[in-house]
């Protein structure tokens, strides 16, 4: 199986307009400095296109469900340099 990310680095390096990114990205599979090293390849190859979702793999209260994906978001958007906005439900 190929990893997700990686793979968007083709497509990116092929296209101009292409908006990239995944359903969903889980802040379980790996570590958020990998996962930001990751995008931020993307963005770079792509001028900016990737679009990332992150979400919580299984049942998660709600308040500890916010707080691992604020924790993740924080060193994601460094390593990106993206500004980008995000929501919790």
């Amino acid at each position: 199986m190929l990893e997700a990310w990686t793979l968007l680095a083709a497509p990116a390096a092929r296209t101009r307009r292409l908006r990239l990114g995944l359903p969903v990205t889980s802040n379980r599979i790996r570590p958020p400095a990998v996962l930001g090293k990751t995008a931020r390849t993307v963005a770079v190859i792509s001028g900016g296109r990737p679009v990332m979702a992150l979400g919580l793999r299984g049942p998660c209260p709600p308040r500890a469900g916010r707080r691992l994906v604020d924790e993740i978001i924080t060193p994601v958007r460094e390593l990106t340099g993206a500004p980008g906005r995000h929501r919790t439900r």
